[in-house]
């Protein structure tokens, strides 16, 4: 099956990485051929996520550390370039930078929005605690973050306010991902006969059971609609849910 690029991958510069999976779709697919050595500089300085994948854009990798400092460093030498030190808790995955915007979440529940050139802080704002990378949605300038407690919160990227949010009371442990016609989807592993709730501007409009399992990996997209599978407190998967975007 021939791969059919989305809009986002195509304007993407081919050498960029800029969110994890690489767009928002999460298809780690790059037109870039790379062949070994596949490195030209190592890094052994701070611990790392293992979850967590580094973001590339406008010639800076940016490395997020368990130390909870975001790290710029030079693509083609590897010299740091600058350091951000969130609030003190560890940065448990991936960053996403758009728009020369590059932003961060923490355990601690903070997210964070920096200069991608200079580090310099934009924005902070209180979305809960974060073990996932956040969404970063192009077409609607917006950033997409799931936090532990159930929440998933869209934030304009130039101001960080606020968009919608929605409490599912559930632990959303998955990453957000983008169907190609704009819905949003995060599914979770070990799903058995979880029941699907769709949402319209996030009120709870009707549910049903669906009863396909999910992998680990998995991703659910449907028309238009914001999806995500929450897990209980024993990490048994309980809810996919499902809101139109505004």
């Amino acid at each position: 099956m021939r791969a059919v690029a989305t809009s986002a991958q195509r304007t993407t510069p081919a050498q960029d990485w800029p969110q994890l999976g690489r767009d928002a779709q999460r298809s780690n697919y790059s037109p870039l051929q790379v062949n070994p050595p596949c490195y030209i500089w190592k890094w052994y300085e701070v611990p790392f996520a293992s979850r967590a994948q580094p973001v590339v854009a406008g010639g800076r990798p940016f490395i997020d550390g368990l130390d909870g400092v975001l790290y710029a460093r030079h693509a083609s030498t590897g010299t740091s370039l600058w350091t951000f030190a969130g609030d003190g808790s560890a940065i448990r995955h991936s960053a996403g930078v758009l728009s020369d915007t590059v932003v961060f979440s923490t355990y601690d529940g903070n997210t964070f929005a920096l200069n991608a050139a200079t580090g310099a802080l934009l924005w902070q704002r209180f979305t809960g605690c974060s073990a996932t990378a956040p969404l970063m949605d192009a077409a609607c300038h917006r950033v997409v973050v799931a936090a532990t407690d159930g929440r998933l919160t869209a934030l304009n990227l130039t101001t960080g306010a606020v968009v919608w949010q929605y409490q599912s009371n559930v632990p959303v442990l998955t990453i957000p991902a983008l169907s190609r016609d704009g819905s949003l989807s995060v599914s979770q592993c070990m799903a058995v006969r979880p029941y699907r709730v769709p949402f319209k501007n996030g009120q709870n409009i009707r549910s049903h059971t669906a009863s396909t399992p999910l992998g680990r990996h998995g991703t659910s997209f449907s028309s238009s609609l914001l999806q995500y599978l929450g897990m209980d407190r024993k990490y048994k998967p309980t809810n996919i849910f499902r809101i139109r975007k505004p």
